[in-house]
């Protein structure tokens, strides 16, 4: 359905005066259709992951943004043990140190990368993710 106009914009710039919408936007808010032509405002959800802080050994779980802070020892962070096709987590180094103090990825039964080896991190500032396919854990 193409779009229809009742009248020109007569300053050639598209703001959000400008349009005609079924209702208020809000800060943050996108605009979309609603399916039936008319214009939308709609908030974009998971636009800003939660990120948890941790500076101890933990189990992570899927889908799961830390950063980890290992100014005042190394850490472990032991993987899910029965992940799904598609989960994911991402690490951080919240405290710029894991090549003094290290993180340890622990692949707890799985692979990572197709090895049989727990991760080492051990690169100040890293961040990364792994997100598990099915049969190993992907670092991205």
């Amino acid at each position: 359905m193409a779009l229809k106009t009742t009248s020109l914009i007569s300053d050639e710039a598209v703001t959000a005066s400008n349009l005609k919408t079924q209702n208020a936007a809000t800060a943050g808010d996108a605009v979309a259709t609603d399916g039936v032509g008319n214009l939308v405002y709609k908030t974009l959800h998971g636009a800003q992951p939660t990120v948890t802080y941790k500076n101890a050994d933990f189990s992570i779980t899927a889908g799961e943004n830390v950063q980890v802070d290992t100014r005042s020892n190394p850490v472990s962070i032991t993987l899910p043990a029965a992940p799904n096709s598609g989960d994911a987590v991402r690490i951080s180094d919240g405290g710029g140190n894991f090549a003094s103090l290290n993180v340890t990825i622990l692949r707890n039964g799985n692979t990572i990368m197709d090895l049989g080896d727990d991760l080492l991190v051990d690169y100040n500032n890293a961040s990364f993710g792994l997100s598990y396919n099915g049969t190993t854990w992907r670092i991205f």
